[in-house]
């Protein structure tokens, strides 16, 4: 996992469940952080292709797509067709540093949550294909009639991983950035004649240091 490279204890005293994240508020707080940052990038993606287009049909077709990478690709492809490369390399740019922390946050968004008595202070995130295995162990014993089995936790110490505290604030510094890239997007493109407090002042996105390196990468 991207979150964490921190595995769990070799035979863990495990609970399971999302109402563990109550016996852990300081982390809880810092998942509901991350999740809501993110809501707030993709929040904005709307009203930036409206903002860079002026397209509404073009919107109903951007708002039909699902998933951020889906909806980038049109994004980019759009601002590309219809205004050049120069323009589409920089709101690939954009979009791809705004992007960066989006694996970690979808882990901890759609991961299964645990904790243990071995690790008092942190979390364990679990994988939502941990269920599906179980599932599959449980079937394989079934065919063979075997007439009780336990649950092998191989693949689970192999994708678990403990998350601490650390973790998160890394995680919400990283979201942090990539809300103040797109908010300084959305305003470069919003009309003058709204008045934006502190506008002149906002660096263009292209000038922040995760947007600038990506434009001269090719491979970025």
């Amino acid at each position: 996992m991207l979150i964490s490279d921190q595995r769990i204890p070799e035979k863990p005293s495990l609970e399971i469940g999302a109402d563990v994240l109550q016996r852990r508020p300081d982390l809880a707080m810092g998942l509901s952080l991350s999740i809501a940052l993110w809501a707030n990038i993709e929040a904005r993606l709307d009203s930036i292709f409206l903002l860079c287009t002026r397209d509404e049909s073009g919107l109903a077709s951007f708002q039909m797509k699902r998933g951020w990478d889906a909806r980038a690709k049109f994004l980019h492809r759009t601002i590309r067709d219809t205004q050049g490369e120069d323009a589409g390399k920089e709101i690939r740019a954009i979009l791809r540093a705004v992007a960066g922390p989006a694996k970690k946050r979808h882990e901890v968004a759609h991961g299964i949550w645990g904790i243990c008595a071995e690790l008092p202070h942190d979390l364990i995130l679990i994988d939502n294909s941990d269920f599906l295995d179980m599932a599959r162990q449980a079937i394989r014993a079934e065919s063979a009639n075997v007439t009780e089995m336990r649950f092998d936790p191989t693949l689970m110490h192999e994708t678990a991983r403990v998350v601490s505290i650390s973790h998160l604030e890394c995680l919400y510094r990283e979201l942090s950035e990539a809300v103040s890239i797109i908010h300084a997007f959305m305003i470069e493109k919003m009309p003058r004649v709204v008045h934006v407090f502190g506008r002149d002042k906002i660096l263009p996105a292209k000038c922040h240091p995760l947007v600038a390196s990506r434009l001269f990468d090719t491979q970025a």
